[in-house]
C-alpha cells in the first residue's frame, strides 16, 4: 500500500466521522437518512472550503510569504463557503422539511450561525495541521542542508591537511636522498605506508585510536630526518588501548606545526597522550627560533586552525584546544571525549 493511498484514505475516514458528528449536532434523529444527507450537505461544501485552502490559498499565497493576500483570501473564502451551505440547508429543508425553515432560519438564523461555525471548525484545523506539516518538511530540509555542509566543510578540511602533509613529507625524503640514499629508501616505504592511511581510511568518519598513534609514530620518524641531529625529541604515546575511536588526520596538524616552528638550533619537541576514561590527551611542545618569536610565528598556522574548525564541527561540546607561547616555547594541549 502506498503512500499516496494511505493519506487518501485517512482523508476518507475523517470526512466520514465529520459526517457522522454532523448527524448528531444537526439533527435530533441521528444517522436517520435526513440527518445523514444534512451532514452530508455540511461535509460537501466543508471539504471543498478545506480543499481550495490548502490546494490554492495556501501554496500560492501563504507558502509564498504574501500574508495581506493570505488573509484577505482567506475571508473572502470563509464568507463565500458560509454563504453556500447556508442556501444549500436553505434549498434542502425547503424541500423535505419547510415547516423547518422558521426553525432553523428565523429567529435567530441558527442555520447560518451553524454554517458559519462549522466551517470555521473545518478550515482552522486544517490550516493549523499544514501549518505544522510545512514546519516539520522546512526543519527536515534545514537539517539536511546542514548535514551536507557540514559533510562538505569536513571534506574541504581533510582536503587541506594532505598537502600539507604531502609537502612536508616529501621535503623530509628530499632532504636524505642527498645525506644518506639508503635511508631514504627505507623512508620512501614508510611514506607510502603514510599515503595508503590517508588513501583507504582518512575518509572514514572514525577510526581506531591505535592506528592513528601508529600513524602519527611513522609520520614523526620521517619528519624527524629533517631536523638536525642536535633536536631532543622525546614521545610518550600510550600502547594498551581499548578499542577507542577517533576522527582521522586530527593529531596530525599538532605534529606537523610543531617540527615546523621547532628551533633550529638546540630545538626540543615533546609529545605525549594519555587516555583516562573515555577522554584523550593530546599535547605538543617545542621551543621555537628567536626570528619566528620576534615576527609574531611562534607557532598555531593553519594546521591548528583547521583543527580548531573541525573540532567545532565535529565535536562542539566534547573537546577542550588550548594553545599558549610562553618564554620561547609553544604548547598546544587537547582534550577530547572518544567513542
Amino acid at each position: 500500500m502506498t503512500r499516496r493511498v494511505i493519506i487518501i484514505g485517512a482523508q476518507i475516514a475523517g470526512w466520514v466521522m465529520y459526517t457522522v458528528f454532523w448527524s448528531f449536532v444537526s439533527s435530533p434523529q441521528p444517522l436517520s437518512w435526513p440527518s445523514l444527507i444534512t451532514s452530508s450537505i455540511f461535509t460537501v461544501f466543508n471539504a471543498g472550503a478545506v480543499y481550495a485552502l490548502l490546494l490554492l490559498l495556501a501554496p500560492r499565497l501563504l507558502k509564498q510569504r504574501r500574508y495581506r493576500a493570505f488573509g484577505l483570501a482567506l475571508a473572502l473564502l470563509l464568507a463565500l463557503a458560509s454563504a453556500l451551505l447556508a442556501g444549500a440547508l436553505y434549498g434542502w429543508f425547503s424541500l423535505v422539511q419547510p415547516e423547518l425553515l422558521d426553525v432553523f432560519f428565523h429567529p435567530g438564523n441558527l442555520a447560518v450561525k451553524a454554517s458559519v461555525g462549522s466551517t470555521l471548525t473545518a478550515t482552522f484545523p486544517a490550516l493549523g495541521v499544514y501549518l505544522l506539516i510545512e514546519w516539520v518538511r522546512m526543519e527536515k530540509h534545514n537539517r539536511r542542508l546542514r548535514e551536507e555542509k557540514l559533510q562538505a566543510e569536513l571534506a574541504m578540511l581533510k582536503n587541506q591537511l594532505n598537502p600539507h602533509f604531502l609537502f612536508n613529507a616529501l621535503n623530509s625524503i628530499y632532504f636524505l636522498i642527498k645525506k644518506d640514499p639508503a635511508a631514504a629508501a627505507g623512508a620512501l616505504a614508510g611514506f607510502s605506508n603514510l599515503l595508503r592511511y590517508q588513501l583507504y581510511l582518512a575518509d572514514a568518519e572514525r577510526i581506531p585510536l591505535r592506528q592513528e598513534l601508529d600513524y602519527l609514530e611513522q609520520y614523526i620518524e620521517l619528519a624527524r630526518l629533517r631536523q638536525p641531529s642536535s633536536l631532543k625529541l622525546t614521545t610518550c604515546l600510550p600502547r594498551e588501548l581499548n578499542g577507542e575511536q577517533i576522527p582521522p588526520l586530527l593529531l596530525l596538524p599538532f605534529i606537523e606545526n610543531a617540527f615546523k616552528h621547532v628551533a633550529r638550533k638546540n630545538g626540543e619537541i615533546h609529545i605525549e597522550a594519555s587516555v583516562d576514561g573515555g577522554c584523550l590527551c593530546f599535547k605538543t611542545r617545542n621551543n621555537t627560533a628567536p626570528q619566528l618569536r620576534a615576527a609574531g610565528q611562534e607557532g598555531g598556522g593553519i594546521g591548528l586552525q583547521n583543527v580548531r574548525r573541525r573540532l567545532r564541527l565535529i565535536a562542539p561540546q566534547g573537546h577542550a584546544l588550548e594553545t599558549r607561547r610562553e618564554n620561547g616555547w609553544f604548547e598546544a594541549c587537547l582534550k577530547l571525549t572518544l567513542l
